[in-house]
Order: C-alpha cells, then structure tokens, then sequence
C-alpha cells in the first residue's frame, strides 16, 4: 500500500517543561482511557472508577489500588493498568500492573510491566526494560503467562499479530523495528536510528506510521518500509532530550515533538507538524 503525504503546517512553540495531567471528568479526576459505546476510565490519586457518559458508576464501587493509575488498556471484558508508587525504589516508582474485571471491577492478579497494550479476546502484553529486563511477556484473560520475547518498546497489535518498535538505551544502541511471533520468536525488520520512538499509529489496514530520530516512518506489518521523510534535524545520541507523540483527527495526523533544552533542563521546544495523508 502507497501512502501519500505532505506537511500541511510547522510551528515552534516554547515554554517550561510540564506534565500533562489529562482531561478531567470532574473536579480533579483524570480520564486514563474510553471505553468505545460504555464510557470512561477514570482516576483520582489511587481511586480508580469506570463510569457511562452520564457520569454513574458502571461498578458497584471504586476500586483502591496499591499504587497511582497511570497507564490503562483494555482487551474485551478485561483491563490492565500501570501504576506508579509514591516511594523511590530500586525500579524508581514503578508500581504493580493490575489486571482487572472490566464488568464488575474485581481485582484479578497483580503483575509486573511499564509498557501495556491490549490485544484480543481478553489478552494483553505487558513490557519491562531496565536492570536485566528487556522484555515483552504475554498473558490470557486470567493474568497467566502465554508466552515471552526478549525484546520491548512502543506496542501495536496488527491483523492478531504484534508490532514492537523496540527502545534499547544501550550504548550503542540496537534497536528494530520487530514482529512478535506467537511461538516466542523474533522477526526482525530495520534498524532505527534512534532508541526513542514516538507511539506507532495506525493508517490502514497493515499500515502505521511513526516517528524515530526526527524522521517520519511508514511501514507495514511485514516490516517493510514505505516511506521516510526527514521532520527537524538532530543528533540520535542526543535523543533522551526529544520526546514524540502522534495523533489522528480524522484525515490529518499531528506529529508533535518536544525537545528538552540544555540549559536550564526544564526549558523545552515543541515542533508541532500537521499532516494530511
């Protein structure tokens, strides 16, 4: 598939380093997820709730986490959530992932992972890189494992098949554009410039796109490459100062990268780029 495109708009914006704390439903509740056709995710401090768009619970009560929601996908009737702890530890402040009952809110399991993604039928990946970790492990419905791959990074599931956009910060890095295979082997497609990826978006069928060291990539579930268009400049052993995240709004897609600078840490730049496909 051949997918054209050009920049419709650039600009720069400039500001001070912040964390973007979501969209509220009220007061100082924090939407984490939308449940297509049911309603939203929601959270406050360890309080975690599903309501409908009328805003009533679609559970009998909250459910108390042992850390902070931060990170929540859903896979059928399932939800597994990130969450980070209020005290530093060895893994900084990375909490338990939960894996919930997403029709009664019933805690299932508690399990391990930074990165999560939901697949199909109640299945999901969880992912951890740090220490001796550099993986990716797969888990059913009920929180038991499936299988596991020594590989992780940005997740997209394509066709019941699933696409790593692997980050490895070692030095040099190696990192590839991977297929995770369901008998626990790798395929291995390109390698990326950088060992920071924006998350991957979807664009047909088996396409996605996504952006690594400054250039916007397209490629396929069978990990060939498409197309590649240089966005800014920048060296890749730089990239723990860049950051990206793209989205869709119906035919144009928002490519937004935010670049730390040096001095002083919490300055920033934002390249935002608009882009009609």
């Amino acid at each position: 598939m051949e997918i054209n495109f050009h920049i419709k708009s650039y600009n720069i914006k400039e500001g001070f380093w912040k964390t973007n704390s979501g969209d509220n439903l009220f007061k100082d509740w924090k939407i984490l997820n939308i449940v297509p056709g049911k309603g939203y995710l929601i959270s406050q401090d360890k309080e975690l709730n599903f309501v409908n768009f009328d805003g009533r619970s679609n559970w009998r009560s909250s459910v108390f986490c042992t850390g902070k929601p931060d990170l929540a996908a859903i896979s059928y009737d399932r939800l597994i959530l990130t969450t980070t702890t209020e005290d530093y530890h060895s893994w900084d402040f990375l909490g338990p992932a939960i894996l919930i009952d997403l029709e009664t809110g019933n805690i299932i399991k508690e399990l391990k992972g930074e990165r999560v993604e939901g697949l199909f039928n109640g299945e999901f990946i969880l992912g951890l890189e740090g220490y001796d970790y550099f993986h990716t492990w797969l888990y059913n419905r009920d929180g038991n494992l499936l299988q596991e791959w020594k590989s992780y990074g940005e997740y997209l599931p394509v066709n019941n098949e699933i696409i790593v956009i692997e980050e490895n910060r070692q030095n040099p890095h190696s990192s590839y554009l991977n297929k995770l295979n369901r008998d626990g082997s790798i395929s291995k497609g390109m390698k990326l410039k950088s060992s920071r990826s924006s998350n991957p978006l979807l664009v047909g069928e088996d396409t996605f796109l996504f952006e690594n060291a400054g250039y916007l990539i397209i490629a396929d579930s069978k990990l060939k490459e498409i197309s590649t268009q240089k966005l800014i400049n920048y060296d890749p052993s730089e990239s723990s100062c860049f950051s990206s995240r793209i989205q869709r709004y119906e035919d144009v897609i928002e490519i937004e990268i935010l670049e730390r600078t040096p001095i002083p840490q919490e300055n920033y730049r934002t390249h935002i780029f608009k882009i009609q496909i």
